[in-house]
């Protein structure tokens, strides 16, 4: 027996029950990849300079690729918009948090394009409360 899950991610899936089950799990590794970016690029149209942070991949492949690289810190703290993509894992579970929150620009955007669970949302819903905001929030996916 097998559960197929469109999407690159099973962790809507109970897999401790589906293993004690013998059920496999199978998904869709990276089918909506491209339409993420490009979802992600037709929000960013507008952005002027691009600086990236990545925690997995070397600084090096990212600047040989064209882009600036910052820390975490100073990504937040200078960027108008802030877009994020990672996998849900226990090393990127609220990966954004009220500390995060708190560093970026009152009028910045914040778009999580990838898990729920990256983002600390009781932060993120007192961040939003505490300002006032014209600009809209975006969950996507």
């Amino acid at each position: 027996m097998y559960i197929a899950v469109l999407r690159s991610g099973i962790e809507n899936v109970n897999q401790k029950l589906c293993e004690e089950r013998g059920i496999k799990i199978i998904n869709a590794l990276e089918c909506s990849a491209y339409a993420v970016a490009d979802c992600t690029v037709g929000i960013m149209h507008a952005e002027i300079k691009n600086i990236v942070h990545d925690s997995f991949v070397p600084d090096e492949i990212l600047k040989n690729q064209g882009y600036t690289t910052v820390d975490l810190d100073e990504l937040l703290q200078q960027s108008d918009l802030v877009s994020i993509h990672l996998r849900l894992s226990d090393k990127t579970e609220k990966y954004i948090g009220s500390r995060e929150l708190g560093l970026m620009k009152k009028a910045a955007y914040f778009i999580n394009c990838a898990r729920a669970g990256l983002v600390d949302e009781k932060a993120l819903i007192k961040v939003l409360e505490n300002i006032k905001r014209k600009q809209p929030v975006f969950k996507i996916g």
